[in-house]
């Protein structure tokens, strides 16, 4: 399944901070086992490189642009790109942020 994430959870999600819904930490440990497809809007990952330089979480850059190199089934893309795959297959796809 393919899910599309915004800044809080994803953010949530690499501090392994408690705010993360149990919903949403089951996504991302099923995407990091390769059962289900992150995409991250770009407008996503600016807002968490601008999170991070204002030390809000104890993350740094290349902890977060790793995740995205290395993790397969974790996908930046412009946000165009989304709304275009959100409508292609919008019956499979599933925004979420804490539920």
């Amino acid at each position: 399944m393919t899910y599309v994430a915004d800044t809080h959870a994803f953010l949530w999600h690499m501090a392994r901070d408690n705010r993360l819904g149990p919903h949403a930490g089951a996504v991302f440990r099923s995407a990091e086992q390769g059962d289900a497809v992150i995409v991250l809007p770009m407008i996503v990952v600016a807002e968490c490189l601008m999170v991070i330089e204002r030390k809000r979480l104890g993350l740094d850059y290349e902890t977060v642009l790793d995740k995205l190199k290395v993790g397969l089934n974790f996908t930046a893309l412009h946000s165009t790109c989304v709304c275009s795959c959100a409508r292609a297959s919008c019956s499979r796809s599933r925004n979420f942020t804490t539920d």
